[in-house]
């Protein structure tokens, strides 16, 4: 594997990470706001 593969693979995971934490974040925070429990959320 070439060191631009692996560096453009490496930079997918951690852009898809951040965006899926920041995804999982937002839907926790919009389910407390509209009364759902904080473990169901």
């Amino acid at each position: 594997m070439s060191p631009t593969r692996i560096a453009r693979n490496v930079s997918t995971v951690a852009v898809a990470s951040i965006a899926a934490w920041s995804s999982w974040g937002h839907m926790v925070h919009v389910a407390l706001r509209f009364g759902e429990r904080p473990e169901v959320a």
